[in-house]
């Protein structure tokens, strides 16, 4: 049974203002809300918590399953230093993917922010994605089908672009080389503050597979990451 707090508010009028309360006292809560996700991978391991339609069959996932991916998951963000100042932001549809990255940012404290497809899939000039890329700053995002998301991730990752005082980069691919150059040790230093913290690279999914077959993404997703 469902348990609800009692439906009882406290309505104050003050200089013109309503202000609604509510007299519950907070009880005490749990660190994040994948704590139930803990819970239940011991009480019901075996239990389906996920399931999604894959061809003719479905693709399912355990409480167990689904607690060892997000906790996979959740330590592949933290090496990418995400946090508050650099979340993940999701352009797909509702997913087992879609929820696994979700519930591996909130595990570990990291803001995920779903953006509706139609910013990515419907416009012609991804003014209001652009827009919240802006806003957000994220330092990663996710698209399920790295095709159907391209011209959105390469409008996104081409503002990034045009923020940089240096031009030192002609498109998205030119970056990610550069940024994949550095990461291993053969490149360029790419200080995050010469790109007005907007330093980001389109990953494909060849580049993308070693973090999903970590994380247990799916296979063939889009990143774009700092």
């Amino acid at each position: 049974m469902l348990r609800l707090a009692p439906p009882t508010v406290q309505v104050e009028r003050k200089n013109g203002n309503l202000y609604l309360r509510s007299p519950q006292k907070l009880a005490p809560y749990a660190r994040c809300v994948t704590e139930w996700l803990v819970q239940w991978s011991d009480k019901a391991p075996e239990r389906t918590f996920l399931a999604e339609r894959k061809g003719e069959g479905w693709r399912k996932l355990s409480y167990r399953e689904t607690y060892g991916a997000v906790r996979r998951i959740a330590q592949g963000l933290l090496d990418l230093k995400l946090g508050p100042e650099r979340p993940v932001a999701i352009l797909s549809d509702n997913s087992i993917d879609h929820a696994l990255l979700a519930l591996g940012a909130m595990h570990v404290g990291i803001p995920a922010a779903p953006i509706s497809p139609a910013y990515s899939l419907m416009s012609k000039d991804f003014g209001k994605l652009k827009y919240i890329f802006e806003l957000l700053q994220p330092g990663l995002v996710f698209a399920a089908d790295a095709a159907k998301f391209k011209p959105a991730l390469e409008a996104a990752v081409m503002r990034a672009l045009e923020r940089d005082p240096n031009q030192r980069f002609r498109n998205a691919a030119e970056m990610a080389d550069a940024l994949e150059r550095t990461q291993a040790g053969t490149g360029p230093t790419l200080p995050e503050a010469e790109h007005g913290g907007t330093r980001r690279a389109l990953v494909g999914p060849e580049r993308a597979g070693s973090f999903s077959g970590r994380a247990s993404v799916g296979a063939d997703p889009a990143l774009v990451g700092a």
